[in-house]
Order: C-alpha cells, then structure tokens, then sequence
C-alpha cells in the first residue's frame, strides 16, 4: 500500500492544475464579452438573400452521325480466328527430357547399337540420357527427325506472338548445349 508521503507529488500536481484551470475561468474579460453579445443582440437582422434559381435539365440526346460511340472503347479487340496448323498433343505422355529447356541439354556424343544410332544427352544434374529417332526432347515437343554422328535434327512446336503454333527446324550439335 503506498504512503501520504509517495503521494504527496502528484498530489501537489493535481492541485497546480485546478488552481491554473479556475483562474482560466476568472472574471476580468467578461465585461467586454458581455458588451459584444449585447450588441450583436441589439442590431437588426438584414434580409436573407433569396435562394438561386436552378435551371431546368434538358436532357441530351446524342446521334453519332457515322462518329464513334463515346463509351465504346477507342480499340475494339481483334476477333482471333481458331488457329490452324501444327498444335501440340496435350494427351502424349511427356518423357523425362521434355520437362527440361534445350539450353539445359548437352549433347555429348553418339552410340550405334542393333543398327540403331542414339544421341547422349547430358542433363544438368549430370545423368545422361540414350535417345532415338522419334523420341522426343526440350520443352515445346521437339520431334528428333535423324542422329548423326555430329549431332541431331529435331522438329520443334513453338507458340507464335499471335497465338498458335509453328514448327522450328533446330539441330544441336556434339558439345552444344541446346
């Protein structure tokens, strides 16, 4: 429990802070506020000013006359026909050098097995990988068209600025990165 004594400062604050509060309040201005009310009492209102007088809407009625619609949009969006020709097929099942962009793929040599040539295609975590013919590689669906022994040609389906697909002709070479 706290003492008179501890007390005794904050007391002492409260006290300044009523005595300055009521000499706020005193008596020595309110001769000339009381003359003032008394006077802006005693003269007579002027007249008040009559309220303006709103003009009546007339409604507008706009005929474009072979001019633009104001809230059509200055640039109507082109209607895209349905593009035609090559699109890749969302159905085949991806083979685990497609989840990879070409320039992340080394070609690092050839091998002939059963008549059969194959690229090795290093990928960045270091495996390498046999590919053949018709198998398929980097991210937009490159079909490898032939393997030679100084690098592969392969067929690609790469999205067009306008929409759609074309086919891209890319080789990579032995020791090329894609």
């Amino acid at each position: 429990m706290a003492t008179l004594k501890s007390n005794v400062p904050i007391l002492l604050t409260l006290l300044l802070a009523v005595v300055v509060t009521l000499a706020g309040c005193s008596n020595n201005n309110s001769g000339e506020a009381r003359a003032f009310v008394k006077r802006v009492r005693s003269e007579k209102p002027g007249p008040i000013k009559p309220a303006p007088k709103i003009k009546a809407y007339k409604p507008f009625t706009y005929h474009a006359n072979g001019r633009r619609q104001p809230f059509q949009p200055i640039h109507q969006k082109k209607q895209h026909a349905v593009p035609t020709g090559p699109k890749p097929n969302p159905n085949r099942p991806r083979g685990p050098l497609e989840h990879y962009s070409l320039g992340s793929l080394t070609m690092m040599g050839t091998m002939t097995a059963d008549s059969v040539t194959y690229a090795l295609i290093k990928v960045p975590s270091g495996s390498i990988y046999r590919v053949k013919a018709g198998q398929y590689l980097g991210e937009h669906s490159g079909k490898i068209i032939r393997i030679s022994s100084t690098g592969l040609i392969m067929r690609e389906i790469v999205p067009k600025s306008g929409g759609g697909y074309k086919k891209k002709r890319t080789t990579m070479t032995v020791g090329q990165s894609g």
